[in-house]
């Protein structure tokens, strides 16, 4: 099977030199030094977002650097992947096991987990409070299963359809064992709703094929990492892809600081993996690290409506280099003109009296790039931001050629673990 064949191509090269770059924005090369600021693009649906993250897909791979990438459909795996690298989606019979409690370190990893698997939302409410107990809850059953009964089936059976009593002897002397005292049914009952639209995705886990953990992979990565999914597949496994990005992010910084190292992060679509943990820190920490984070949207709007507005401006403002395509929402127009900046505009005024022709000047501010530039711009074009220089550019995005040279998905036994 392609994915089960070792490597043919050399080990990845981790390291760049400050002087070698080979990523490319439509004709405008990235510096070097520029990509572990990370990459923002943004436009709306055709036009040309995933062109620009594919070539640099391509490029990554051209260079044997480690990747985890997320990749809607499947093509550009399909198109890219090497012997020697992974697939994590559960449905696709090439795909590997990932190993949850392989990722945990020692005690304090525990809660990390429950995050991971159960990301905290945008705000102080009530229902942030629900979503806390469920936290604590998986954290406690994967405390109790750590080292003894490591079984992703038996941990979304005890948090999501076991016997209350059975679950409290479980957890017996954790604070989520108040969760199933006598009299609190219901508090429990909706601990589980959270814990069950989360940890659906376990449940076609198969149990049978090798394991992974991006604890070991970071080790020494090589190859990519490949999360595809078939569109009638995305929602299903949102949670579980969101859950191994996070536990990848959060793995990575505890990696010795390596400026030089290059571990790449892909996340086209993002807001559709709902929220993810740990993300906003992994990307304004990662440089020291090496991570280099490509981000793809379609507005502001949707990625709002996942981290709420003060922490989309926050995980915003880590990413450095903007590729802005077309705008359909006005409101994601008028926040990226704001965001390019202003210029000065000085306007000659020519008066005529009875001496003559006398010319003053007035002076005024405007966007660099006016919202309704980037609601009218034309598919395959973009204003380019790059980090650390003070030009915006106006770019026309190529179409890369790319051969299938494997299947997108190959079905496997799905049926329901248990």
């Amino acid at each position: 099977m392609f994915f089960n064949k070792k490597p043919k191509h050399a080990p990845a090269a981790q390291s760049v030199a400050p002087e070698e770059t080979n990523i490319l924005i439509g004709k405008a090369l990235i510096p070097a030094i520029a990509e572990p600021t990370h990459f923002l693009v943004c436009g709306s649906i055709g036009s040309g977002k995933s062109l620009i993250i594919n070539r640099q897909i391509k490029a990554v791979r051209a260079r044997n650097q480690p990747a985890v990438i997320i990749d809607p459909g499947g093509e550009v795996m399909s198109s890219l992947a090497k012997p020697g690298d992974i697939i994590l989606n559960p449905l696709d019979k090439r795909a590997r096991q990932w190993d949850i409690f392989g990722e945990i370190d020692g005690p304090w990893d525990y809660d990390r987990m429950a995050k991971v698997l159960c990301p905290s939302g945008a705000s102080a409410s009530s229902a942030e409070e629900w979503r806390g107990y469920a936290q604590g809850l998986l954290s406690a059953i994967i405390a109790r299963l750590h080292g003894q009964n490591e079984s992703i089936k038996e941990l979304v059976r005890l948090a999501t359809t076991a016997d209350a009593q059975e679950l409290g002897n479980f957890v017996a002397g954790k604070p989520a064992a108040a969760l199933c005292a006598k009299g609190a049914d219901k508090m429990l009952a909706s601990v589980r709703g959270i814990l069950g639209s989360v940890l659906a995705p376990w449940q076609y886990m198969p149990s049978d094929r090798e394991k992974f953990t991006f604890r070991k992979w970071l080790e020494s990565p090589q190859g990519i990492i490949w999360l595809p999914a078939r569109a009638d597949h995305r929602s299903l496994l949102a949670p579980m892809f969101s859950a191994m990005i996070g536990s990848f992010v959060t793995s990575l910084l505890s990696l010795p600081p390596k400026l030089d190292r290059r571990v790449w992060v892909f996340l086209d679509e993002m807001p559709s993996l709902g929220r993810i943990e740990g993300i906003q820190s992994a990307l304004a920490e990662g440089r020291k690290f090496g991570l280099c984070g490509v981000i793809g949207l379609q507005s502001i709007s949707q990625i709002r409506s996942i981290y709420g507005k003060e922490e989309t401006q926050s995980l915003l403002s880590v990413m450095r280099n903007w590729v802005v395509l077309n705008q359909s929402d006005p409101d994601s127009a008028k926040y990226f003109s704001d965001a390019l900046g202003q210029q000065e505009i000085i306007r000659p005024q020519h008066s005529q009296n009875d001496s003559g022709v006398s010319t003053s000047y007035q002076y005024t501010t405007q966007p660099v790039i006016l919202p309704s530039q980037l609601t009218g711009l034309p598919t395959r074009q973009a204003f380019l931001r790059i980090s650390g220089e003070p030009t915006i550019k106006h770019i026309s995005i190529p179409i890369i050629p790319m051969q299938q040279i494997c299947s997108p998905f190959e079905r496997g036994d799905i049926s329901i673990a248990g």
